[in-house]
């Protein structure tokens, strides 16, 4: 996966699209101002407002410059995205957009009109950082050379900014995203309406569109090869097999190529396609066990028989969503012990497994069994995971570690992923 655009983050906000023109004053237009991703996914217990009053101070400085404009920044303000990543959709005019940004994108997604002239001045000042042979100066010149290939990058892959990042806001229990794939300057197929703003044959385009082609094909190939595979062992196949490394062996990062990239932004990790064709254990699940999951999430019978039609389904007394037979392991409310159940099914040959944890800082696991012995094909093992820890001392945020079974051929590895239940605020006397 080639390496994505290197984002400028702080100060310096980028402008993705205008979005409509305004119908009062021409020179007014909608913008969506982008201010960058949460690292380890936005705290869902952090205050919107707070952000929404950050985004009302930042329109409030680029409106007091100007003596004319007499609007209040929350009429300005349309909207605040607070979740996954932070950036708001407010009422400007070109001076005010220039204020808050400057900066030209890669990716036809940031423009209407696709990329447009360069443009004469970047915001910014020039910085000659360690590079004795790096010169600030007022006229610089550039060349046009060869156009070249280039294989081998590293490091690479990086998580790129337009990840669809977590947490997953609406099942905390389960991990967003599950897989990172390839998805951007991608070669895709394009329309060739000469009358289209962009048209040929093909594009180099970026997004999770362009990633989701690479999994879904994976898992064709996989039910090809294994015609009596269910989806969920296709997907624990994908999964169980991604790597969390970059081709130079390290921990990836995002595209920033300063903050050391999470679960939050890949999954398990990048999509290993052939490794993914013989995966030796997968986490299988039958229709009752997405029926268990929804009525974990106490939803009623009328619900549940557009699911069962052809029968109805009684939910167990008690079901922990956490038992969910997932390829991955989120606690989002640990407060200090928990247990997980799950269970592994070998299609590979009669084999002996052994368990290895990487725990999060300040957290116990114990496995049981931690050996899992497979005597066929087809057989299914059960085994639990205990967590338990010292919740006063653990960081609020978000924790990261991993399982891993291994019978010295197969590498089956699931993410784990927790955050510690909110301390209770003591009373003041």
């Amino acid at each position: 996966m080639g390496k994505s655009i290197i984002l400028i983050h702080g100060l310096l906000s980028i402008l993705l699209i205008s979005l409509l023109q305004a119908h009062v004053v021409a020179v007014r237009k909608h913008y969506i101002v982008y201010l960058g991703s949460y690292d380890k996914g936005r705290n869902l217990l952090d205050d919107p407002e707070d952000i929404t009053r950050t985004h009302q101070d930042m329109i409030s400085t680029v409106s007091k410059k100007k003596d004319y404009d007499q609007h209040d920044s929350s009429n300005k303000l349309i909207y605040s995205y607070t979740k996954v990543f932070n950036a708001f959709a407010a009422t400007l005019d070109e001076e005010e957009a220039k204020e808050l940004a400057s900066v030209w994108p890669e990716s036809k997604s940031f423009s209407d009109e696709g990329f447009g002239p360069i443009p004469k001045k970047f915001k910014g000042r020039c910085e000659n950082e360690n590079d004795p042979t790096f010169k600030c100066n007022r006229t610089p010149t550039a060349k046009l050379t060869q156009t070249r290939t280039i294989v081998q990058t590293k490091p690479a892959p990086v998580v790129a900014e337009f990840s669809s990042k977590g947490p997953n806001t609406i099942t905390p229990e389960i991990l967003k995203p599950d897989i990172l794939a390839p998805g951007v300057s991608i070669i895709a197929a394009w329309s060739q309406d000469p009358n289209a703003t962009m048209s040929g044959a093909y594009f180099p385009n970026s997004g999770t569109s362009m990633a989701a082609p690479h999994v879904a094909g994976i898992a064709a190939l996989l039910r090809k090869l294994y015609p009596h595979w269910t989806p969920s062992a296709i997907k624990s196949a994908i999964i169980t097999t991604a790597t969390p490394l970059d081709n130079s062996g390290m921990k990836m990062h995002e595209d920033d190529m300063v903050h050391e990239a999470t679960p939050f932004g890949f999954g398990a990790g990048l999509v290993q396609p052939n490794q993914a064709m013989d995966p030796g254990l997968v986490y299988d699940m039958t229709v009752n066990d997405y029926i268990d999951f929804l009525c974990a999430h106490h939803f009623n019978n009328t619900v549940l028989e557009l699911f069962t039609k052809q029968y109805a389904y009684k939910c167990p007394q008690s079901v922990n969503i956490l038992d969910l037979n997932y390829p991955s392991i989120t606690i989002p409310d640990f407060s200090g012990s928990a247990s997980v159940t799950r269970k592994l099914k070998n299609v590979a040959q009669p084999a002996t497994y052994k368990a290895r944890i990487e725990a999060p800082p300040g957290i116990s696991i114990i496995v049981e069994p931690n050996t899992l012995v497979y005597s066929k094909t087809d057989q299914e093992i059960n085994f639990k995971l205990v967590f338990s820890s010292d919740v006063n001392h653990l960081p609020l945020d978000y924790q990261f570690g991993s399982l891993v079974w291994s019978d010295g051929k197969h590498v089956v590895r699931s993410p784990i992923v927790i955050k510690a239940k909110p301390r209770a605020t003591p009373l003041k006397h």
